[in-house]
């Protein structure tokens, strides 16, 4: 196991495999539950392991002999420092959790997450994700503020809360049990629509719009608390889910508005290349 880096061969090392899914663990805890998680995705074809700043004194011997034959996955998973930058290649990330959220993104039942997820695989929409919080405290606002919707599985009010593994293992067998059944019965190709905008570029842009703002003093008003503000923007793009040409343009629209006038169009400021990360 090795720690990510973020290059240019390795964002993109991930799209030669089926299925486009992606298990985030955000700061676990144990090896045991790191293993029994493994062993969840292996059961269900998921093969895409990545970890949030793990604690350090987690047992990797632990989480091997609890994988099993799932083992490969541990040494495989990538380990990154924030979970901005484990979400920053993926195009479509649900935030699980079992506690009541205020943020104003879709919050979606199992099955109505799984066939979404199903959807952005089948349209070829680039790599998903599914973001599982520390098994202490689960996620916190800001984490899920980066994601484009709430997956809640439904459970006893008396006793809501799951263990990672089985909260992973839920959601991997109904991903697995309809790419399955999908796979038996469909018999039309199905042509890819326009992937939408990576958590990279859509944070990028909220970055820049964001420093332009701060620059403004628009923050300075006390109807618009910066750390409030940036979550509703950011929820707000989660909700339309733009394309990375929606993306585009709308870094267009921004320098034109804050760049002096120009009469040629040969002049215009604008450069995608030049601002787009890699």
């Amino acid at each position: 196991m090795e720690e990510h880096r973020q290059t240019k061969d390795s964002r993109h090392s991930d799209n030669s495999h089926a299925p486009t899914g992606v298990v985030i663990l955000a700061r676990p805890q144990l090896g045991v539950n790191i293993g029994a998680v493994a062993r969840a995705m292996g059961n269900c074809g998921v093969t895409r392991l990545r970890l949030v700043s793990p604690r350090p004194t987690w047992s990797k011997k632990d989480a091997i002999a609890m994988a099993c034959h799932s083992a490969s996955l541990i040494h495989k998973a990538q380990i990154f420092p924030t979970t901005q930058d484990a979400l920053s290649d993926l195009h479509y990330v649900l935030a699980t959790t079992a506690r009541p959220r205020t943020q104003h993104i879709p919050v979606l039942d199992l099955d109505s997450a799984i066939t979404t997820l199903h959807k952005q695989q089948r349209h070829g929409h680039g790599l998903w994700g599914v973001l599982f919080g520390c098994e202490r405290s689960g996620l916190t606002n800001e984490e899920v503020s980066q994601c484009h919707g709430i997956l809640h599985i439904h459970t006893h009010p008396l006793c809501p809360s799951l263990n990672i593994a089985q909260a992973v293992l839920l959601v991997c067998y109904h991903w697995y049990r309809l790419a399955s059944n999908t796979s038996r019965h469909s018999t039309q190709t199905q042509q890819a629509t326009h992937a939408t905008a990576s958590h990279r570029h859509r944070l990028f842009f909220l970055e820049r719009l964001e420093t332009m703002l701060t620059e403004k003093q628009f923050f300075h008003h006390q109807r618009y608390d910066s750390k409030k503000t940036t979550i509703r923007l950011r929820n707000m793009l989660a909700r339309l889910q733009p394309t990375h040409e929606d993306i585009d343009l709308l870094h267009a629209l921004v320098t034109c508005l804050t760049s002096p006038p120009t009469h040629n169009n040969k002049d215009f400021p604008f450069d995608i290349n030049r601002i787009t990360p890699l």
